[in-house]
């Protein structure tokens, strides 16, 4: 994982309850409070394919997810929350019986962080070219519509994208 992705909002308590979470509400308890202590202002999160759809594999998604979230904090200068810190431990999570299938962690994790965020007037959804051939971006996204929640949706990568690595 990119050490700068642990920046100043993530204590070090954090990053061990990564690794001792079991389930996406233990995940989500550590994501508010991170949340919690990012300054006031927008924030960004990426939506877009990550275990579908996309680039056409886990790898490659998840590098274009790190390209954007480096472009929005980096070129853009935006407050950005990544959930690039929780992808090892939800992965580790998908293989326990709490597990209930994909839904699941869109409903347990990701809506309660929209909502949030939202709630505050603090939101704003990117969504990567090709979200609409990844199930869970279509599910984020048509949740954004119903919700009414402000997003922006990229039809090619922006001309200062960083390198994809």
């Amino acid at each position: 994982m990119r050490k700068e992705y642990f920046d100043g909002h993530w204590l070090e308590a954090d990053k061990a309850a990564l690794n001792d979470a079991q389930t996406f509400e233990d995940l989500l308890a550590i994501a508010m409070r991170i949340i919690g202590r990012m300054p006031d202002g927008i924030i960004n999160i990426v939506c877009g394919p990550i275990t579908s759809g996309g680039a056409g594999s886990i790898e490659k998604n998840l590098a274009i997810f790190d390209a954007m979230i480096r472009y929005l904090r980096d070129v853009k200068g935006r407050l950005v929350f990544t959930q690039l810190p929780f992808e090892e431990a939800m992965a580790r999570i998908k293989n326990l019986p709490y597990y209930r299938g994909e839904n699941h962690l869109l409903t347990a994790f990701y809506r309660p962080i929209f909502r949030a965020c939202a709630n505050a007037d603090r939101l704003l959804l990117h969504f990567l070219p090709g979200w609409e051939t990844s199930g869970g971006a279509t599910w984020e996204h048509d949740e954004a519509v119903s919700c009414g929640w402000p997003r922006v949706g990229y039809a090619r990568l922006p001309e200062a994208f960083p390198p994809i690595t």
